[in-house]
């Protein structure tokens, strides 16, 4: 998992790379051009595309103003870049409209939530059952239709080790849920 703490530096470098190897976009400073890029430096950040199907989120003037943070790439609660791998299976985006039509567009590690207890199946004054809750808007996300399309995504894997990676990921998120539909899953 890329981390901005694992970049390199160099100055000499027109294109940085993470430790695990994601080529970065090239910072504001380093365009001849003064390009604008991901605030995160992720080449493949869904804020660069053309078509970008999140341009009606929110503007955030709380943790989006952090410089190096990217709501669009960075995860709201570890502030790590967020990975498309294997269509993006260990992460959620909240999709709750918040204000006149836009969306909250925060994303957040599937990980990262469970272990803060704000994904999956929680009790106490939280009483989640198989949801997301996003720490910015407070919005609710059923997450059962996020484990079908993990166990679709696995239909088309052909590495064991990646096929548990994200079925684990599955059954942490569906662990006590008292809901039918994640029982049958």
């Amino acid at each position: 998992m890329a981390d901005l703490h694992d970049i390199d530096f160099d100055s000499d470098m027109k294109e940085r790379t993470t430790s695990a190897g994601t080529k970065m976009q090239p910072l504001l400073s380093d365009s001849p051009f003064g390009a604008i890029t991901c605030k995160a430096g992720n080449r493949i950040c869904s804020s660069l595309a053309a078509e970008n199907p999140f341009t009606k989120a929110r503007f955030c003037d709380l943790c989006c103003s952090e410089p190096g943070f990217c709501g669009d790439c960075c995860c709201i609660l570890c502030s790590k870049l967020i990975s498309l791998d294997y269509d993006g299976y260990n992460y959620i985006r909240c999709e709750a409209t918040v204000v006149a039509g836009h969306i909250c567009g925060h994303v957040s590690h599937l990980e990262c939530a469970l272990r803060a207890y704000m994904a999956g199946t929680v009790g106490g004054s939280i009483n989640l059952d198989a949801e997301y809750l996003c720490r910015y808007c407070d919005s609710r996300t059923d997450l059962v239709p996020h484990a079908l399309k993990l166990l679709n995504i696995c239909t088309s894997i052909a590495s064991y080790a990646d096929i548990e990676k994200i079925l684990n990921v599955g059954i942490c998120i569906l662990r006590g849920s008292q809901k039918s539909s994640a029982k049958e899953l």
